[in-house]
This record gives structure tokens, C-alpha cells and sequence, in this order.
């Protein structure tokens, strides 16, 4: 902002000085022999002849300044969202209406815009979430009409099949999702996702290894890596691997109430969770049958 005052400012003291020579010359030319009316027609097409020159260079100065902020907004907005980054594509950020002219006109179009953005949003949330449940009852009407009846897992509990089915749809959606907000994060320039948690309570063993560690989208990350949040804190952290090592892992397994957040410059780090052993989780399951 300060960088685009500067040169905004440059601009206008140009015009200002180009105006006052126009008038500085009408004055020499009226209290000579020059008609008035001729020195006043001068000045005002000279005056304007500055102006039209000067509007270009704002127009350009400006246009870099939106083309700049619109890369910092979508950083800034994976950072806020968080999982929800994969909405952003979703945003159309660059239809945004110009705040410029008249303000009231102005804040009408801003309202309108972000009115029907929010909209479109919900409606593919909501898309999403009909998508989800319509897959689920395909795979349960895929397996009833096998035989299968239910899902015995590996520690021996039994799941019905409409719980199995909504687990498996559920499952192939969150997959989706990470893989939109991945290709987000990588056309905003970001590499590092940090490992959080919105849930109080201790994570499963396969998450626990990687809640609160940084992770590389596409690998080419390795090493310490150093950001300055959102508050100008300096944040520095070992890159622990990459996304594909940890989900290999066992990380954001269905129903995994972990999420990847955005490791870079104004990121909003939440605060790290107080993380039990991982037989407090166990102790969590035993609690629920």
C-alpha cells in the first residue's frame, strides 16, 4: 500500500506541477499582449493535455496494485478457511466490482457482488453435501443387491452397511476436497500445509505422529522452514515430509478431525492443542462402544 502511495503521489505531484506551469504561461501570455480569452483556452488544453496523460499511469499503477492484492487476498483467505480453502475456486475474486466513482454507487455494486458470490457458494456446498449422500445410498444399493450386509474391520467390530456406505462416500468427497484445495494452494504460489486440529481431543496413532507438523504439497519443500504470521510473529518449523507420505500414513482417514492449513506469510496459526498419548484415544473409542 505504501509502494503504490509513492508512486500514485509521484503522479499527481507531475499534474500539479504541470498545472501550475499552464497557468504560470496564461498569466505571462494575459499581462502581455495575448486576449484573455485565447490565454484561458490555452491553459485549458494544456491542463487537459496533463491529465489525460496522467490518467493512463494511474489506471496502469493501479491495475498492477488489484493484480498484486488479488494474489495476497487468495493467500489470505486459504489462511482464514483453512479445509474450506477448497472453495475458492469457487470465489470469482477477479469479478469483484471496481471501488471507484461514486461511493454510494459503489458500495451497492460491493453489496450485490458479495451477495450473489455468497450464494453460489452455498449452493455448491450445498451440491456437495446432496452429491455425498446421493453417492452413498448408490453404494449401498450396489452392495445390498451383491449380498453384502455389513463390514467386519480388521479389529474385528462390526459395521452396518449404511453406516460403511456413508463412511466410504463420505470418504471419497474429503478426498476430492483436499485435491481442489491442494491445486489451490499450488496456483496461489503456496507449498507448505501445517497440520491442525479443531478438536480438543487427543488424535488417533496414525495422526498423532503429524498434528502440528509442516508438510510439503508437492515434495520440492525440505528443511526449516520461516514465515511471518499474521500478527508479524516470525514462525519457523522442520518440514516433516510431504502430503502424500502422511496420508499414506494413515493421516485425514475417514471421519479424521485433522485439517491442512496454509504455512506461508500472513498465515493465522492457530494455537497448538495440548496433545494426550495415544492411549488417550484409545481410551476415546472404548468410550464409545
Amino acid at each position: 500500500a505504501r509502494r503504490l502511495c509513492e508512486q500514485v503521489r509521484a503522479v499527481y505531484e507531475a499534474l500539479e506541477l504541470a498545472v501550475l506551469a499552464a497557468l504560470a504561461r496564461a498569466v505571462v501570455e494575459v499581462t502581455g499582449a495575448v486576449p484573455h480569452s485565447l490565454a484561458s483556452r490555452r491553459m485549458r488544453v494544456t491542463i487537459l493535455a496533463a491529465f489525460a496523460q496522467a490518467a493512463p499511469q494511474i489506471r496502469a499503477i493501479l491495475a498492477q496494485a488489484r493484480k498484486d492484492a488479488h494474489g495476497d487476498v487468495q493467500q489470505v483467505i486459504a489462511a482464514d478457511l483453512g479445509s474450506l480453502a477448497r472453495l475458492l475456486p469457487a470465489v470469482p475474486i477477479a469479478a469483484m466490482p471496481r471501488l471507484s466513482g461514486d461511493l454510494r454507487q459503489a458500495e451497492i455494486q460491493a453489496l450485490n457482488w458479495a451477495t450473489d458470490t455468497l450464494g453460489a457458494i452455498l449452493q455448491q456446498v450445498r451440491g456437495q453435501q446432496q452429491s455425498t449422500r446421493q453417492r452413498a445410498q448408490e453404494l449401498l444399493t450396489a452392495a445390498a443387491a451383491g449380498g453384502v450386509t455389513g463390514k467386519v474391520t480388521a479389529a474385528g467390530y462390526r459395521i452396518s452397511l449404511a453406516a460403511y456406505a456413508a463412511m466410504a462416500a463420505a470418504a471419497a468427497v474429503a478426498s476430492a476436497h483436499l485435491s481442489m484445495q491442494m491445486r489451490a494452494m499450488q496456483a496461489a504460489g503456496m507449498n507448505l500445509v501445517l497440520v491442525t486440529r479443531s478438536n480438543p481431543k487427543p488424535p488417533c496413532s496414525q495422526c498423532l505422529p503429524w498434528v502440528g507438523k509442516v508438510l510439503s504439497v508437492d515434495g520440492s519443500g525440505a528443511g526449516l522452514a520461516a514465515i511471518t504470521d499474521v500478527s508479524g510473529n516470525p514462525v519457523s518449523a522442520q518440514v516433516a515430509g510431504t502430503v502424500a507420505q502422511a496420508r499414506a500414513a494413515g493421516l485425514l482417514h475417514p471421519y479424521c478431525q485433522d485439517s491442512l492449513t496454509p504455512f506461508a506469510n500472513g498465515a493465522d496459526i492457530p494455537p497448538e492443542i495440548p496433545l494426550g498419548p495415544a492411549s488417550a484415544y484409545a481410551a476415546t473409542q472404548a468410550q464409545r462402544r
